[in-house]
């Protein structure tokens, strides 16, 4: 069992996977994973002042607060973040200083009663729990400059210019123009594309494969995988609960 979190300076997020045949010298993120949970909010009123090491553990005491059913095992499960500070904070047996204390030791109190194994990953490893940390923040605002300008024997006169920022990322990826929505054509081309990977109980309807009633998606087609799972995280209101991402995928 495998635990992702992640903050963003307004919103948060939890994954939990479950890897059948883990191997150990193998990179976390090129193991086989299987999606069990994907959570995400955004922080409100006193919890947007906290400190950047008190966003960062909030995701992780939430998960082992509202998901002890799955993180409770007796082989304990794997926590995973890329904040380094915070490993320091939550590794078993560590010593908190002074002005680590209150908040986090309340936290680490919950965190203590798992077994676990927490390791740091690089940021660019983990996207997943990135990017639902970020989804349904407002955009950033126009950057408003003032420039100052010298006319002789008139004084001082200003211009006020509103210039938005470059390279702005979109975090509602449904509004994207070019965004590429699934269809059931590419599908059926992903399916015949990685045919050996067919499970043995999937049967064929309609030219697509189906396993269980649904559609089977092959493993190896990661960027449909991905589109579709942001179609379904997606809604109206910038993202989605738990529930019915999994209804809608």
């Amino acid at each position: 069992m495998c635990l992702f979190t992640d903050a963003s300076d307004a919103g948060w997020s939890i994954i939990v996977t479950q890897v059948l045949g883990f191997d150990a010298d193998v990179p976390i993120q090129d193991q086989q994973h299987q999606m069990l949970v994907c959570q995400s909010g955004m922080f409100t009123g006193a919890q947007l002042n906290w400190s950047v090491i008190e966003k960062e553990a909030y995701p992780i005491a939430r998960a082992c607060d509202k998901l002890n059913y799955l993180l409770m095992r007796p082989d304990g499960f794997r926590m995973y973040c890329d904040h380094e500070n915070l490993i320091q904070v939550f590794a078993p047996h560590a010593e908190w200083k002074t002005y680590q204390r209150q908040k986090l030791t309340r936290w680490a109190a919950i965190i203590g009663g798992y077994r676990y194994v927490i390791e740091h990953i690089k940021g660019i490893d983990n996207l997943w729990a990135d990017l639902m940390s970020r989804w349904g923040q407002d955009r950033p605002a126009a950057v408003t400059t003032n420039r100052a300008k010298v006319r002789r024997g008139h004084g001082w006169s200003k211009k006020r210019k509103a210039t938005s920022p470059q390279g702005q990322h979109r975090l509602r990826p449904l509004d994207d123009p070019e965004f590429v929505w699934s269809t059931i054509e590419e599908i059926s081309q992903a399916q015949t594309k990685f045919l050996r990977s067919k499970p043995a109980r999937a049967d064929r309807r309609d030219g697509l494969w189906l396993v269980a009633d649904r559609i089977w998606i092959p493993t190896e087609a990661t960027s449909l995988i991905q589109r579709i799972l942001i179609v379904a995280h997606c809604g109206s209101m910038g993202h989605r609960g738990e529930a019915a991402l999994i209804q809608h995928v």
